[in-house]
Order: structure tokens, then C-alpha cells, then sequence
């Protein structure tokens, strides 16, 4: 522990240095000085030195556990940024694809009326699935044939999830009364 103790001489605007007793704590300064000036006194605690001249790593051919060591956490420090890289690529790649609506796999060009098919799936567990789902949409002038919910380029009704769907159909179906699954 190192104490230091200012003292301000006003007169000529200097700073000077004085030593402090031996009954000098972190909590109260002890003055030896005899002068009747304000003062400030402070405790610093100095720093441990490092050498970095005796350093394990300026000799790591006398230390190769340290080098193996160093250059196994580089390593894996390394392939674990490119994985995180891929897999922040992948997810804006998803985002981008779940974020629109998909066309229907069995979508005809040439059809007019299109319709958005938006499909929340539940957040329990196994809510999801991988089977083809189909359906059939009814209106009060028609009803569609079967149709898959399906997408080639994003995996589809899986858990937690939001799949929007554009169904192109050749004539209008009307006010539209129920969805068969």
C-alpha cells in the first residue's frame, strides 16, 4: 500500500510531493508535515508488474502443452466462427423465404383468381408435421380439387411456425364457406 499525500503551495502555484507517518491507514492519512495548509491525501494500491520477457509464450519450445493448447483454442475458436457465419447466412436466407407468401406447387399459370392461404402452426409439441397435407376450399359457386400444401424451396408446417400460401384457381369461388383438411 502506497500513500501519498499533496500539498498545494497557493503562493507559487506548485505541487509538491511529502512523505506520510507510519499510522497511515486506507480510511485516515497520518501528516508529518508542519505547515497549517489544506492538503489532499490519497491510497493507491500499485499494480503487480507483468514481464512479459519471462513469458511462457516467448519459449514454447521448452512449454509445447501451452503451444498445443493455444493453437487448439485458435482452431476451435475458428471453425466455430464459420459455423456461426453459415448459420447466419442460412437464417436471412429463411427469413426472406418465410417472410412471403409461397405458390402452390399444382398452380396453373394461366389461372386468374388467386387466393392467400395463411397457415399458424401450434407451438406444443409435435405440432408440426412432414406429411402432405391436402385440402379442398369451398365457396357458394364452386369448390377447388384437391390441394397440397406444399413448397420445394422451405420446409412447411412445421412447429411454431406461420405458412402463407397464394392458390391460384381458374374461376372465382364465391363467399367462401369452410376448408377441408
Amino acid at each position: 500500500m502506497e500513500v501519498v499525500k499533496l500539498f498545494v503551495n497557493t503562493d507559487k502555484l506548485n505541487i509538491i510531493t511529502e512523505e506520510v507517518g507510519p499510522l497511515s491507514r486506507p480510511e485516515r492519512v497520518h501528516c508529518l508535515c508542519d505547515h497549517l495548509t489544506s492538503f489532499g491525501a490519497g491510497v493507491t494500491v500499485p499494480m503487480n508488474t507483468i514481464n512479459l520477457d519471462d513469458s511462457a509464450f516467448n519459449k514454447l519450445d521448452e512449454n509445447p502443452v501451452i503451444f498445443a493448447t493455444m493453437c487448439s483454442a485458435l482452431c476451435l475458436y475458428l471453425l466455430v466462427l464459420i459455423w456461426a457465419r453459415k448459420r447466419d447466412l442460412l437464417d436471412k436466407v429463411m427469413f426472406f423465404l418465410k417472410a412471403g407468401f409461397s405458390p402452390l406447387p399444382d398452380n396453373d399459370p394461366r389461372d386468374k383468381y388467386l387466393y392467400e392461404l395463411t397457415v399458424f402452426t401450434g407451438a406444443r409439441k409435435n405440432a408440426g408435421t412432414t406429411a402432405k397435407v391436402s385440402f379442398v376450399l369451398t365457396g357458394d359457386k364452386g369448390e377447388t380439387p384437391p390441394r397440397y400444401l406444399a413448397d420445394e424451396k422451405r420446409p412447411v408446417l412445421q412447429r411454431a411456425n406461420v405458412d402463407g400460401f397464394v392458390m391460384a384457381v381458374p374461376k372465382p369461388l364465391g363467399t367462401l364457406t369452410h376448408l377441408r383438411l
